[in-house]
């Protein structure tokens, strides 16, 4: 005898009307560490700003320097000829010309270290810029602008809202409070409303079943759950909030250290300015005592080496004013939009 066909359809529907914030708060959590990670991801943009800023004044710099030093080797060499010359007629020591040779062979080797260095310099820029190094940029040349910070104060404003990292960690707070909502609705009941409509029978037409409910769930025994729970979530929000405060803290530190960094440097650009400027009629008075035959050697070479590495500090300096302007720029997050 074979079985009897049993004809069943039907649907079930169920939906959650409320449950004290449970479900509230599980999404204020989620649009909070969303909004984290977007915070977090504008940081990287803006150290990666940092890092391509810095080497593209690395490559102004090392192209000044270069600069610098091909016309202390042009020197060395115009003072190497006149000491020879001043040898071959009898009213200068062979010393001169052996002093001269040491001074300018070193200052070659100066030379060629500052062409490797602008050679690296260059790589570095197309390795933070993300391209291959043989498509290193040329820099237009703005390491003589003068940065305008503003004052501290609206500095320490703007960072204090737009430090991407620090709003990061106000959305950890946010996101930590929501816990606690979350661990508090487990104190209440949820409520649910279902039904369903179902077709049966074992021949047809089929008879008809529907249903509508509503369900109230609370959970009373659940050995202490609810409250270590609860505990827990506060313990977390403690922890966001005093990274918070921490943090704030170390970011007005950056601030302020990072904006005395710039006001220094923007003070050693002048002087080094001034000793540069000096060290050219040092140059000038040495190169003049020894041509009329009052000066030494080594008072022209000890010259013309002041002069070189006056220049080289002078455009340091300014190399250190444009990278504290751009350290002072991520710190408070006044970088371009990405």
């Amino acid at each position: 005898m074979s079985p009897a066909a049993y004809y069943y359809g039907g649907l079930s529907f169920s939906q959650l009307i409320y449950d004290f914030g449970q479900t509230r708060g599980t999404v204020d959590r989620s649009e909070a560490e969303l909004e984290g990670a977007l915070q977090n991801l504008k940081r990287v943009h803006d150290l990666v700003y940092l890092n391509v800023r810095d080497a593209y004044y690395s490559v102004l710099a090392a192209e000044e320097i270069l600069a610098a030093r091909k016309d202390a080797v042009a020197n060395q060499t115009k003072h190497l000829d006149q000491a020879r010359a001043f040898h071959d007629v009898g009213t200068r020591p062979k010393i001169d010309v052996t002093k001269q040779e040491v001074s300018l062979a070193n200052a070659q080797v100066d030379y060629r270290q500052a062409q490797e260095n602008l050679d690296v310099a260059r790589a570095a820029l197309a390795t933070a810029m993300g391209i291959p190094i043989p498509q290193s940029p040329e820099p237009i040349n703005t390491l003589g602008e003068v940065p305008n910070p503003g004052s501290l104060d609206d500095l320490m404003t703007q960072a204090d809202k737009q430090r991407p990292d620090l709003v990061s960690l106000r959305d950890q707070v946010t996101a930590a409070q929501a816990d606690i909502i979350v661990a508090r609705s487990y104190f209440r009941p949820s409520f649910r409303l279902g039904s369903f409509l179902n077709y049966q029978n074992l021949k047809f037409p089929l008879i008809y079943n529907w249903d509508l409910a509503g369900l109230l769930a609370q959970n009373f025994l659940d050995g202490g759950a609810k409250q270590a729970r609860l505990e827990s979530a506060k313990a977390g929000e403690s922890v966001a909030r005093a990274n918070l405060i921490s943090f704030g803290q170390k970011v007005r530190q950056e601030v302020f250290t990072d904006y005395s960094d710039l006001k220094v440097a923007q003070d050693k650009i002048q002087l080094n300015q001034q000793a540069v400027g000096e060290a050219k009629e040092n140059l000038a008075l040495a190169e003049g005592r020894y041509s009329a035959g009052y000066g030494n050697i080594i008072e022209l070479t000890d010259a013309q080496t002041l002069l070189t590495d006056s220049q080289v500090q002078e455009i340091v300096s300014r190399y250190d004013c444009q990278t504290a302007a751009a350290r002072l720029d991520v710190a408070v997050a006044r970088t371009p939009m990405p």
